[in-house]
């Protein structure tokens, strides 16, 4: 079949009232279809194992449901273990409340990325100082980002964020909610740091007494 009848099917195969954005993606799939098989038959297809590991995935392929209610720790501590096994990566969280009933311990290689709409919300109960925090390593790590979405502590005695020890960080574009003790902690010990914060915002419900906002 020639490449004009190959088209002319996938038009034919939208309705009618398929706008030119519609034919033109519908084009652009089949396309990406057609050469993904000729590689295939040519012997130049991933192997299975690699192609799952290069598919992006989020908490929720470990179990972890958005529900406000289940304790989420498990399912977070399994995708962390999962990206420490390919040398690291980044922890994505889909929109959604996340429960924790402990603190979220990020290792070094390890990010996190919230959407706008996802929330990791501290349970009551909960076990921990810290909503969540970077690992203290031996020597100091690089390159982490923790963005995106809300850290709630839920009213409690709370850290939101710590960061105790850490270099070249960015923290970014969240909401620190609802954690009584601090929202933002960076700790420092008398060796260089960097940390970048850009566009986080610390707040507490009207009239609780709170230390919302803190670095040092």
């Amino acid at each position: 079949m020639v490449v004009k009848d190959i088209a002319r099917n996938v038009i034919d195969a939208l309705p009618d009232q398929a706008s030119m954005d519609d034919i033109i993606h519908a084009l652009y799939v089949n396309a990406k279809f057609e050469h993904g098989e000729r590689e295939i038959r040519q012997g130049q297809g991933a192997p299975h194992e690699q192609a799952r590991q290069s598919v992006p995935c989020t908490v929720l392929d470990f179990g972890a449901r958005p529900d406000g209610e289940m304790d989420n720790s498990e399912a977070f501590g399994k995708f962390i273990d999962a990206l420490l096994e390919r040398g690291g990566g980044t922890l994505s969280i889909p929109d959604g409340v996340y429960s924790l009933g402990e603190t979220l311990s990020l290792p070094p290689g390890v990010s996190l990325q919230l959407t706008p709409g996802a929330t990791l919300r501290a349970m009551d109960g909960f076990k921990g100082d810290a909503v969540v925090e970077t690992r203290v390593a031996d020597e100091f790590y690089e390159d982490q980002s923790i963005r995106g979405g809300t850290i709630d502590g839920n009213k409690q005695e709370l850290i939101g964020l710590r960061v105790p020890k850490a270099n070249r960080v960015f923290i970014g574009d969240m909401l620190i909610q609802n954690a009584l003790t601090k929202g933002l902690h960076i700790g420092v010990d008398g060796h260089y740091y960097e940390v970048s914060v850009a566009n986080v915002r610390c707040r507490v419900a009207p009239g609780v007494k709170a230390a919302p906002g803190s670095i040092g």
